[in-house]
């Protein structure tokens, strides 16, 4: 029974981790084409000349149950030209 309880609350802890790293992608989409639009108004033009994501997920496994832990992290580099 406890183990099904330790499955199930790591399930809603992934569930958790995944929803807030898509919120994260969207977040720097949305600043991403905001500096699109704003950047118009000065007759330059920016373009994007290199994305990278990076996702990463580790795991920890102690000795103790209570111990155990898992860390995801979420990286995302875009590199911009400006031209005039």
């Amino acid at each position: 029974m406890a183990l099904r309880l330790k499955r199930k609350n790591e399930k809603r802890k992934r569930k958790k981790r995944n929803h807030d790293m898509w919120k994260k992608i969207m977040f720097s989409i949305a600043i991403i084409s905001a500096m699109n639009i704003l950047q118009g108004c000065d007759g330059t033009s920016m373009k994007p000349h290199k994305t990278s994501i990076t996702y990463g997920v580790s795991e920890t496994d102690k000795d103790n149950d209570s111990k155990d832990s898992v860390k995801e992290s979420l990286t995302i580099k875009q590199d911009f030209l400006w031209e005039k």
